[in-house]
C-alpha cells in the first residue's frame, strides 16, 4: 500500500520510490514494453485525493491541429528530441469547420496534443509557431483541472531526461 508523506511532497504526496514500485505501464493496443506511449496508473484508490488539484499542477497541454497526420508527426518528434514535450498524442480525421478570408471553411486536419510542463511550455509554443506550416496556426495552451501524480512524476522525469 502506498502511504503520503506528512510533508507536501513534489509528487502529489507520494515518494518516488512508492510511486515507481507501484507504476503499471500498459502499452497501446494491448502490447507490453516500451510504447510512443503508454497509460500509466497506480494501485491506488480512486478517491479526489489521488490527483492533484486544480491549479496544483504544472502539466500543461498545448493543442494544434495540422493538416495531415505525417506533418503532425515531424513536428511532434521535433519537439520529443528538443525535450520539449513529454508526449505527442496523434489523433487523426479531425474535421474543423471555420471562418478563414470571409468565408466558411471545411479541411480534414490532425488533431495533436502536446504534454508539457509550465517551465517548457512557453518554449514549445514558440518553437512550434517556428514549425508549424498554417498561416494562422491554432496553438492553444490548457492547464489540465485534475493531473494523477503518476502522470504528472511521468511527465517532468520524461523532460528532465531530455535536458
Amino acid at each position: 500500500m502506498i502511504t503520503r508523506r506528512s510533508a507536501p511532497h513534489p509528487d502529489g504526496g507520494f515518494s518516488r520510490e512508492a510511486v515507481a514500485a507501484r507504476l503499471v505501464i500498459r502499452g497501446c493496443s494491448g502490447r507490453e514494453g516500451i510504447q510512443k506511449r503508454a497509460f500509466f496508473e497506480l494501485a491506488v484508490s480512486s478517491s479526489r485525493h489521488d490527483f492533484r488539484e486544480m491549479g496544483t499542477s504544472d502539466v500543461r497541454l498545448v493543442l494544434s491541429t495540422f493538416a495531415d497526420e505525417e506533418t503532425a508527426d515531424v513536428v511532434i518528434r521535433q519537439l520529443l528530441g528538443e525535450g520539449l514535450i513529454a508526449c505527442g498524442t496523434l489523433i487523426p480525421r479531425a474535421r474543423s469547420l471555420y471562418f478563414w478570408k470571409g468565408k466558411i471553411e471545411e479541411s480534414g486536419e490532425a488533431l495533436v496534443l502536446f504534454k508539457t510542463d509550465l517551465d517548457h511550455s512557453a518554449d514549445c509554443m514558440k518553437r512550434m509557431k517556428e514549425l508549424h506550416p498554417y498561416e494562422v496556426p491554432e496553438i492553444m495552451l490548457l492547464g489540465p483541472e485534475n493531473v494523477s501524480p503518476a502522470y504528472e512524476w511521468w511527465i517532468r522525469e520524461s523532460l528532465r531526461k531530455s535536458e
